[in-house]
């Protein structure tokens, strides 16, 4: 996920969210984007590259059946002169579901330039966003880095526990549902400081489940009145960001059942019923995590074919054939339909009485199906000698077809055919 040739600089402003404009300082502020790796930078100075605490490079086939060890490497950001309140970031599409995921990692290493403003511990934080833009709907979640001393050689202190990033993405839909019940405006931005001490900030209506772009950057925070920890000067750094994954897979399963019953009623017809359904979370065995069933599902069909004529007196020689049905289709999100990375079940619990019942009708996917039939009806009495007209009744048939569609989802009210 880290390799330079799939990140691209993002060349708008960052310092106004909800302002996509081109950026000026270009010219005053240096940013550069590369790669280091475990090969081209072992010899580094003033700080080598080593793998993160860990990580073991992996081996790859060469000719004559020779193994070789991949060059482990990292993505590089140097930035300087980045003023305050500014941020310089790289981006990638992604457009990817994360739902099925509980935490996303990174390795962070943040060092200062030779011939800058000395960097301190916190005085810049590592960035990423996701989202289906980088400007009215995204995700940010902001560490402040610690800065690794010029000469270190030690792998935990090039990658120091405090960079690590751990992210807990049920963390920010929580705080995204805060949010949406408190009333806030969603295009102001709402940030939260979470228990390790980093920044999780919500703006417009991101969700989970179709994250489009990543951006991973670099942030000179502003400088707030009274903080007398942060001097507001234009600061120097050079980032690595390494090993971005996704991890604790959530693999809760789900179960299936199918049923059917054929009823043969002698000479008279025949009676059909079956059923399925399904749970959140069930799959077939060939199928991955990310294409498991996300509703709880239920069909059924009951369907009856007769022939009614039997039931009257046999010299009518009445033939009646019926045929009625009736089928369902129900299917009830896991996740809310509107914002689809928020269990719907969660949702529901802010309501109560009638307001519940129309939240979980708003979110249903419900069809049904009537039909009633009769095909050739007609009236054949035994031969009785008479000499049969034209207009006799038993020389007409008569036919009749009634069927009706309903149905009703998140984005249909009613719809009846």
């Amino acid at each position: 996920l880290l390799g330079r040739n799939s990140w691209r600089r993002y060349n708008f402003s960052l310092r106004n969210p909800g302002e996509m404009i081109p950026d000026d300082d270009n010219n005053a502020t240096s940013f550069n984007l590369y790669s280091v790796s475990v090969e081209e930078n072992s010899s580094r100075t003033p700080i080598p590259y080593v793998s993160p605490p860990g990580v073991q490079r992996q081996l790859f086939q060469v000719s004559n059946g020779q193994n070789a060890l991949q060059n482990e490497q990292a993505l590089a950001m140097q930035v300087c002169g980045l003023e305050d309140g500014d941020a310089k970031g790289v981006f990638k599409t992604l457009g990817m579901d994360l739902r099925k995921f509980k935490e996303m990692k990174m390795f962070i290493h943040a060092e200062g330039v030779d011939g800058g403003t000395p960097l301190h511990d916190g005085d810049v934080r590592a960035f990423i966003r996701l989202g289906s833009d980088f400007v009215s709907n995204y995700y940010e979640y902001e560490i402040p880095l610690k800065v690794t001393a010029s000469g270190t050689h030690n792998a935990d202190l090039i990658w120091p526990e405090a960079n690590r990033m751990v992210l807990n993405l049920e963390k920010l839909v929580q705080v995204k549902s805060d949010r949406n019940h408190s009333g806030q405006s969603y295009a102001i931005p709402y940030i939260v400081q979470d228990e390790g001490g980093n920044y999780i900030k919500i703006v417009g209506n991101p969700n989970l489940g179709d994250v489009k772009m990543a951006m991973l950057g670099v942030m000179n925070p502003q400088k707030k009145p009274g903080d007398i920890l942060d001097d507001g000067a234009k600061k120097c750094t050079e980032v690595w960001f390494n090993e971005l994954r996704l991890s604790n897979m959530d693999e809760t399963g789900g179960y299936a059942a199918l049923a059917k019953v054929d009823l043969q009623m002698a000479d008279v017809g025949t009676v059909k019923v079956s059923g399925s359904m399904h749970t959140a979370g069930y799959g077939n065995i060939d199928q991955r995590i990310n294409q498991r069933a996300k509703d709880n599902f239920s069909q059924f069909d009951v369907s009856t074919s007769i022939n009614a004529g039997k039931f009257a007196p046999k010299s009518w020689g009445l033939q009646l054939p019926v045929f009625a049905g009736y089928s369902q289709t129900v299917s009830n999100p896991k996740y809310d339909p509107y914002d689809l990375d928020i269990k719907f079940a969660d949702k529901v619990q802010r309501y109560s009485g009638k307001a519940r019942d129309s939240v979980k009708k708003a979110a249903q996917d419900f069809t049904s199906i009537k039909s009633l039939n009769f095909q050739n009806v007609r009236l054949m009495p035994a031969a009785s000698g008479k000499t049969k007209k034209p207009w006799d009744l038993q020389n007409f048939d008569f036919s009749y077809a009634y069927s009706q569609t309903f149905k009703h989802n998140p984005l249909l009210e009613k719809d009846q055919l």
